[in-house]
């Protein structure tokens, strides 16, 4: 069985190494999170990324994100479908 989970951060700089804490201990226990950006700043690579951890970016920006919405559900779902990943 695949134990693929969706880690979905609505600001990625909040709660940090809460967030670290959580996704490694997926790891531990045998997951494979994948962690989802609603956005990000363009100049920084993902922290996660660079811990090996699967990573999608909704391409928003601080300006226009609103929060979570059924267009940024939209943007996850053809994400996940074009990069043919099983959840």
């Amino acid at each position: 069985m695949d134990k693929r989970t969706l880690y979905i951060l609505d600001d990625p700089s909040r709660d940090k190494h809460v967030h670290e804490y959580v996704l490694e201990g997926l790891r531990e226990k045998g997951y494979f999170p994948i962690v989802a950006y609603f956005w990000r700043h363009q100049d920084l690579r993902s922290t996660y990324a660079n811990k090996g951890f699967l990573t999608l970016y909704l391409n928003s920006s601080v300006k226009n994100h609103k929060g979570f919405s059924p267009r940024n559900l939209w943007k996850l779902v053809f994400l996940i479908r074009s990069m043919n990943i099983k959840i």
